[in-house]
């Protein structure tokens, strides 16, 4: 009897527990008129199968288009997964395609509003985290009678514990705010928010607009071709809360009025690693509206409008960041205006088109800043040849392929600021790589193979011991470079043509000589 009683709890155990794991997801197919258990009895509508799923359970969401005619609401605890093919018995094997971003799944899961209402809404109900990913939202118009009317097209967050991850927000408006999204708190990472407006006459975030409640987070974002009055791409406003981007590319949105790329009036914030670029405000104001917080490691270039600091008084740092070839469109140049009196202002080690002469002026607090007028060019690997917005397919597909990282030779560098909470670059490589960081966005890698062993700002080059030789790198060109063996014979004579030049050595000693400077390297 104890036998069968120990084998009847055992059969009892996996039963439950395979009825656990079978209960664990609800499967959705487009047109689909199941029940839901499995990829062959899926059910058809999206909010019916978050409806009927429990905390703990996973919606999975095949493919295809979804016609939205009533704001689908999230539901607490309930994940939402979408871009199946709808064979799959993991997240993981959903079809991405071949060297895409994390948005760029082969079959993509899609809710249509028609332009008849806003797509989905997280509201003060979901008080555990509760996920949406590898969904496309387009089309959405904000309507939602029931809930914050008219904010957020696509979307509107009103808890901590949203996340929406590796989604697309795409043709979405709205005449109030947020013309893709509007939130007071939660997270948004690996998104594309593409091509939406914010319509009203005085409205903000064409892309995304937060008034935060609490700490609303936007991580490894491209926010791209969106327009509203103010703040094209986003627009970020309160007092009380953190707002934090993080590695994100925000370009080609436009403004009517200031912030056509970003709008940061909220003044507890914190950008890093963050490209702002081609961004075009219609009427010569900022393209970048900053009221106070941390702006680290980010890359502002190309656009048309100035970084406008707004305040005289709120505390700002402002630190490794590359601010050049900026101008309004009449052609002249701009570089950053306003909080000149701003005794709050720590402005560190910044590359930008500001003269000394300029920044000694304000009351900003600053150090080891870098005047780009004496340099030809921050050295970028790439660079646009146009400033503002794309005006054809050719110039959008330079815009999305640019490559804003920096070269060696760069003045940016190795000559950057550590900053405790920025470990890592725009990528993911991590800083820093030499004896400082490089400013800017971009962490130039490096390798294990690769040491800086000199450098010298006043004479303007490096050494660099790299694989079986040395690099020697020249902020200008036309020194005589020579290299001795210890024992005072010269192997290697020539004038330097390039900025960099690279010679293979056996291992030893030697004295490496460049113009009238001697230093001694070992290999």
């Amino acid at each position: 009897m104890k036998k069968f009683n120990t084998l009847f709890t055992v059969c009892a155990f996996l039963l439950s527990a395979s009825i656990l794991k079978s209960a664990g997801v609800v499967y959705v197919v487009p047109g689909g008129t199941g029940s839901g258990s499995a990829w062959n009895d899926a059910m058809g509508d999206v909010q019916s199968a978050i409806n009927a799923a429990s905390s703990g359970t996973d919606v999975w969401i095949q493919g295809g288009t979804y016609s939205v005619t009533t704001t689908i609401s999230q539901k607490n605890g309930v994940d939402v997964y979408g871009s199946f093919a709808g064979t799959e018995t993991s997240i993981e094997e959903r079809p991405l395609s071949a060297n895409g971003n994390p948005w760029d799944f082969t079959l993509p899961t899609i809710f249509d509003g028609g332009n008849q209402c806003r797509l989905m809404k997280s509201t003060s109900g979901v008080t555990t985290e509760s996920i949406v990913d590898g969904i496309t939202f387009i089309n959405g118009n904000g309507a939602d009678a029931s809930y914050q009317n008219n904010l957020g097209g696509a979307l509107f967050i009103g808890t901590s514990f949203a996340v929406y991850q590796r989604c697309v927000f795409r043709n979405n408006s709205t005449p109030l705010n947020g013309g893709a999204i509007n939130m007071t708190r939660g997270i948004i990472r690996q998104c594309l928010i593409e091509n939406n407006t914010a319509t009203g006459a005085s409205s903000y975030g064409g892309g995304i607009y937060t008034n935060s409640g609490d700490l609303t987070l936007f991580e490894n974002c491209v926010i791209r071709g969106n327009y509203a009055y103010q703040g094209g791409g986003i627009r970020a406003q309160g007092t009380a809360n953190m707002v934090s981007i993080k590695n994100s590319k925000i370009y080609d949105n436009e403004s009517k009025d200031s912030g056509a790329g970003l709008s940061l009036t909220q003044i507890i914030s914190e950008m890093s690693n963050c490209l702002i670029f081609n961004n075009e405000s219609q009427t010569d104001k900022a393209s970048s509206v900053i009221t106070g917080g941390n702006v680290f490691n980010c890359t502002f270039v190309n656009n048309i409008g100035n970084i406008y600091f707004s305040s005289n008084t709120n505390a700002y740092q402002f630190t490794n960041n590359i601010v050049w070839g900026n101008e309004i469109s009449t052609g002249a140049s701009t570089v950053i205006s306003g909080g000149s009196t701003n005794a709050n202002l720590q402005f560190y080690n910044n590359a930008t088109g500001l003269t000394q002469a300029t920044i000694d002026g304000f009351s900003w607090q600053k150090a080891d800043n870098i005047y780009l007028a004496s340099y030809s060019d921050v050295h970028f690997k790439g660079n646009v040849q146009f400033k503002g917005l794309a005006e054809n397919e050719d110039q959008a597909y330079e815009l999305e392929s640019i490559d804003l990282s920096i070269l060696q030779t760069s003045p940016c560098f190795n000559t950057g600021k550590i900053i405790a909470g920025v470990t890592s670059d725009i990528i993911g490589v991590s800083r820093p790589q030499g004896t400082a960081y490089d400013i800017g966005a971009y962490e130039f890698p490096l390798g294990p193979g690769t040491l800086v062993v000199n450098q010298s700002e006043t004479q303007s080059f490096r050494y660099m011991i790299e694989n079986s030789g040395i690099k020697i790198i020249r902020d200008i060109a036309e020194d005589e470079i020579s290299i001795y063996a210890i024992n005072g014979s010269r192997i290697f004579n020539s004038q330097m043509k390039n900025l960099e030049i690279y010679v293979p050595l056996t291992k030893g000693m030697y004295l490496v000589k460049v113009g009238n400077k001697v230093k001694k390297i070992v290999l």
